[in-house]
Order: C-alpha cells, then structure tokens, then sequence
C-alpha cells in the first residue's frame, strides 16, 4: 500500500483544501486568534470557547505526529509555522489569510514598510514597528533582528542555532548579508538583483527574545519567548502545548484566552477526538466524512491550501527528455478523476507548479487534458514505445480506482 500511496503523490497534481471541523451549531464565524495568517481560523465557537470574544479555551487536534519545535523555527513544516510559531513568535512581515475568497497577500508584521533601493537592486530597506514588546517585557529592535539573522545565518555567532537553521534553511537562500542602520531600520541584500521573492521568504523567518535566548541559552525551547499573538504557558512531550493570549498584543488581540494544541497524526483519531468532546477543533478528517458532519451540526470549513502533489522528471536524459513524452504523460493523468474520487471532491487540478491566485500563476499555460488515446499517439510520435507508455503512463488513469479515500 505505500507504493501505491507514493505512486499517487508523485503523480496527482492537485491543490488540496483543508478541511478543519468545529464543534457547535451557530453559524457565527469567530477568529479565534489575532492578525492575518499568524493566527489560525476556525468556522465557529468549538465546545469551550466563548464567542463573544470574552476568552475561552480552543483545543485544536493538529495532524503531526510530534508536538512542533516551540523554539522561533518550528519543525512539522507548515503546521509547526501555523499553530506555533505564528502564535508565539512575529516575523517583519506576515501572511495574511483572512480572506476566504482570495488567496493570501504579504502584509506588515514587525516592519512597518520596506522599499528597494534603486540604485543597488539587491538592497532592500524594512522601517521597523516602534513600542512592540516581547512576552518578557523587553523592547523590540534593529538589534533584535540582526540576532534572530545571526543566530540561522552565521555559525560563528555565539548563539548559532543549528537546530533553527536547519528548519529554516531553506527560506534563507535569497539573503546576502543583512545590517542595522539605526535602533529602527535594517537592509537586507539579496544574491541577486531584484529578487522579489525575499518578501514571501520572510514571514518564516521568526524574532525571538534577544534576551530570553541569552539567558536561557540551549533551555529557551522549553520556554520560548516571543511577541506574537499568544505566550507560553507550558507543555508535555508528545501530548500537548498550551499557550495563553498576550493582552498586550501590538495587532488584533486574540479573541481566545487559552489555545491547546494537541498532535494526533491518525485522521480517524482526530474524528474520534471531536465527536468525543476531547478537542473542538479537528484538522483534516477524514474527506467521507464531511457529509455526516455537517448534517450533525458540526461546523466543516473548507480553506484553500496550497500544496500541489508534483511528478518530478528528469528532463535532461531518458524518456522524459522528449517533449512529446511529456505531453503524453500529462494526457494520461485523470486529474479531475482523482480529486473527486480520491479525494471526495475537496481538490482542484492543476496543470502547472503554481495554483490560481499565486503571484506566480502563469495565466494562458497551455493545458493538457485527460485524452490517453491522444497520450499513446503522442508518445509513438516520440521516443517512448506503445509497451513502455502502458507501463509508465497508463497506470496512473486507473490507479485512483483501487485507493480508499483514507490513502493519506
């Protein structure tokens, strides 16, 4: 069976929806947490929250098998950045989700503007946000973010995290350097000229508390101190964090009091969770089961997540490096097939890397529909024979009918 499951993430272009399930009836929709894409949304007051925004305790189930990293790089990838670091911690700047018509655009977080240098392409300027304090009380600054860059960008620096820069590695790859210019203004210079993707890399590079990492040294994990949305409060390996809303947030203050996040990996358990009354809030369950949710009185919001399942092929040698093969291959995926059958109609297809609504979104791409007659023409035109098509091509129109909708 994990042939079969990887067979189809290799092969299924798709942009999924995730789906997350609150308990109650209202159709109220409540933000349980302050500022764009650094808090996490629910579709309505779960079991223990109160909805008039007065406090309240949300426990979430996440889909990781681990609790996150509470250190200002998280682990588990996007849930760690969503559920963790985006609550404890800001970035200078952030995503904001809010919208649930249009896709998330980049907003201020602890810069309040930034403008490219004309004459240096490669140099970037942020002005920075004045009177923001971390959960400890200290003052945040140019020399705060000059840290945060040290302590993943240079290893020679005493505070080096290998740890955090490993988790962040890879949303560092466009900085050159970076320098203080005054206690509010920092530039930051790219590898290459007019590099506009620094801005989307940034919201996952989190600031922490200057202090609260000297002091604590290898311990701060174990009480990390940010400036985001919510604080600390504690947490038990492999069972739960709790964190408690900063009343003294310099956005949106968190309509929650008390968030409790809670990692069970197992879709099945996470439904088991909710119906239990264990958890309001479950992310990702099982797709079968949305129907029967929604008619019990569940709240099912359905979000726009950007994750494409890509196949990846070697262009350079080999079959795929005829055009026509390709082009063939691409005709053989049922794309629309998949997503209603292997994923109960919550995904999209998708015929490129970027998904509508992306900056990077190239409209008028030519698309290649689901036409595996044409597929086989196509390829004999190439340089892949009739049997090697049926071999690597075909299995992936009938694949999708011999997988449960449990495949995850």
């Amino acid at each position: 069976m994990k042939h079969v499951k990887r067979f189809l993430a290799l092969s299924l272009a798709a942009a999924l929806l995730a789906g997350c399930v609150s308990c109650g009836n209202s159709d109220e929709k409540t933000s349980p947490t302050g500022g764009g894409s650094g808090g996490a949304s629910t579709g309505g007051g779960g079991s223990g929250v109160d909805s008039t925004g007065d406090g309240g305790t949300l426990r979430i189930a996440m889909t990781c098998a681990a609790l996150p990293n509470t250190d200002s790089e998280p682990t588990e990838g996007q849930e760690g950045y969503r559920f963790v670091s985006f609550q404890l911690y800001d970035a200078l700047v952030k995503w904001d989700a809010s919208s649930e018509t249009e896709a998330g655009k980049i907003i201020p977080g602890l810069a309040t503007s930034w403008e490219q240098n004309p004459e240096n392409p490669k140099r970037w300027t942020f002005h920075l946000r004045e009177g923001v304090k971390f959960h400890d009380g200290t003052d945040f600054n140019a020399d705060c973010v000059i840290f945060a860059l040290d302590r993943v960008m240079n290893p020679d620096f005493e505070y080096y995290s290998t740890t955090c820069a490993a988790s962040v590695g890879s949303f560092l790859a466009n900085i050159e350097s970076y320098a203080k210019v005054d206690d509010y203004t920092i530039t930051i210079d790219t590898v290459q000229d007019n590099n506009a993707y620094l801005i989307y890399d940034l919201p996952y590079i989190m600031i922490p508390s200057m202090e609260a990492v000297k002091e604590k040294g290898d311990g701060f994990a174990d009480a990390p101190v940010g400036s985001g949305p919510f604080r600390f409060v504690s947490k038990i390996a492999g069972q739960e964090l709790v964190m408690e809303r900063n009343e003294n947030y310099w956005g949106n203050v968190p309509q929650i009091k008390t968030l409790i996040l809670k990692p069970i990996s197992d879709a099945s358990a996470r439904l088991a969770a909710l119906q239990s009354g264990e958890v309001d809030w479950a992310e990702v369950v099982p797709v079968e089961s949305l129907e029967s949710l929604k008619s019990q009185g569940y709240q099912v919001k359905l979000n726009d997540y950007p994750h494409a399942w890509l196949y990846i092929m070697n262009t350079e040698s080999g079959p795929f490096a005829d055009a026509r093969v390709r082009q063939a291959f691409s005709m053989s995926i049922d794309r629309e097939g998949l997503c209603n059958d292997i994923l109960q109609g919550v995904g999209t297809p998708l015929a490129q890397l970027m998904y509508p609504g992306s900056p990077w979104y190239a409209e008028g791409v030519e698309e290649y529909t689901y036409n595996p007659g044409e597929g086989e023409r196509t390829a004999g035109r190439g340089r892949l024979s009739r049997r090697l098509y049926h071999d690597l091509c075909l299995p992936h129109q009938r694949l999708w009918q011999h997988v449960p909708p449990d495949y995850e």
